[in-house]
């Protein structure tokens, strides 16, 4: 996908992605991170029910699709479902099924299809200054692993031993809180740090700010390497690794990337996202008639 829009990226002012829901938000995750310096708008879209059922939402989703992708003035990644324009690597999918499948929990919405199309301009990544160009992924050892209470002190051997894993995501209980009593844990996330290996610490909670640091225990993680998501998405935090060490970057440099905003994945460190009650006017909101 990422190779036809950038092969033919100067032939078209926009693109129009038709995708599976289940695996949507990693694709859009990744495509934000893969299309660098990008100035069009590529809508990724979907349905809940195929084309051919009587109450199918593919042709509304589609055809929103491409309202948006005509627009200038998008020039990101973006994620069209059940009305609403959604950053792509901010989005997850939250329902089976429901109509309104996906939620950007930690960013509002950029824009919204009605009686007319609203377009939150302030919300929207700022265009670009460099030439397009599209970057492979072809680095993809990156492990998650999910944080259960009363969890074996043991099960991180395997990934100690894996010569080939280049990132772990660890899924940790609300803002950051991890096991306190896991002497052995620790010591083997500190034999992958010291390996070069990137750990990122994720929230399970959809909509959280993971910090180490808020407590003790927690800022243990941090002194050995972890880094928080902040944020992020577990879906743009798998792509952003992957990215990152495609670019044939060095552990720590990739390490320092995954905690600052590349492509609007995350809130920037000590910064609030801008707040989906937020007065309208103040968003510079745009209005077009159809």
């Amino acid at each position: 996908m990422a190779k036809a829009i950038g092969d033919n990226y100067y032939e078209y002012d926009g693109f129009v992605i038709l995708h599976g829901t289940d695996t949507m938000a990693y694709t859009a995750s990744a495509l934000s991170f893969m299309l660098e310096n990008l100035s069009k708008p590529v809508i990724v879209t979907g349905s809940q029910l195929p084309l051919f059922h009587a109450v199918s939402d593919a042709r509304a989703n589609f055809l929103g699709a491409v309202t948006f992708a005509g627009l200038e003035q998008v020039h990101e990644v973006c994620v069209y479902f059940n009305t609403k324009l959604m950053r792509g690597n901010r989005v997850s999918k939250a329902d089976t099924s429901a109509m309104d499948a996906f939620s950007s929990l930690t960013y509002p919405i950029l824009g919204q299809l009605g009686s007319d199309i609203k377009l939150f301009h302030q919300r929207i990544l700022k265009p670009p200054r460099n030439p397009f160009k599209m970057q492979t992924i072809t680095d993809t050892d990156v492990v998650v692993l999910w944080v259960i209470h009363g969890f074996s002190d043991k099960f991180l051997e395997p990934i100690v031993r894996e010569p080939n894993i280049q990132g772990l995501v660890l899924m940790l209980y609300g803002c950051g809180s991890v096991p306190g009593k896991k002497a052995e844990f620790l010591g083997h996330l500190k034999e992958l740090v010291d390996k070069g290996i990137v750990v990122v610490a994720c929230s399970q909670c959809r909509s959280a700010n993971t910090v180490l640091e808020l407590h003790p225990v927690g800022k243990a993680y941090k002194d050995i390497g972890v880094v928080a998501a902040g944020d992020m998405t577990v879906e743009a935090a798998v792509s952003k690794i992957s990215y990152l060490f495609s670019k044939n970057l060095p552990s720590d440099d990739v390490r320092k990337l995954m905690s600052v905003p590349i492509r609007g994945e995350m809130s920037a460190p000590g910064v609030k996202h801008l707040s989906i009650d937020t007065d309208e006017a103040s968003l510079g909101m745009t209005n077009y008639a159809y």
